[in-house]
């Protein structure tokens, strides 16, 4: 009988109105999420751009060939090979950019997790926050 006469108002205390750091934490979260896939895509054209350049790089060297065997007098001139110029990325720059777009990766997605942790919006989706006991209707029973 207590429950059919208590309005469903009454049962919890009113959410909060939407504040202006609530509205800033959820724009964070959805640039902090671009900014996510915009690495992941970076991350993804490198690692293609490397695998065509390391293709690229086998092919020239299978390509390479050794000068004759000329005979070795003390008038014969040896001109230096061909060497193109140095590659300004080598093996450990590509390394350490990928780790590091790999990090930073990971450090949005903590800061993500962190910034819906905080915020009383919302979040993909998960279950709902639980109303701590000093926050409940008292129960039916009592």
């Amino acid at each position: 009988m207590l429950l059919a006469s208590t309005k469903p108002h009454q049962l919890t205390p009113p959410l909060p109105p939407l504040t202006q750091p609530d509205l800033d934490s959820q724009a964070m979260i959805t640039a902090l999420r671009e900014e996510n896939v915009q690495l992941s895509q970076l991350l993804t054209a490198q690692a293609e751009r490397t695998a065509n350049l390391e293709k690229r790089l086998e092919e020239l060297l299978s390509k390479t060939v050794s000068p004759p065997n000329y005979p070795s007098t003390s008038r014969t001139f040896f001109c230096q090979p061909y060497a193109p110029p140095p590659n300004p990325f080598t093996s450990p720059d590509i390394a350490r950019l990928e780790s590091l777009i790999r990090d930073t990766g990971q450090a949005l997605s903590e800061r993500i997790a962190a910034l819906e942790s905080q915020s009383d919006l919302p979040a993909s989706p998960e279950p709902k926050r639980r109303i701590p006991r000093e926050h409940q209707a008292p129960s039916a029973s009592s």
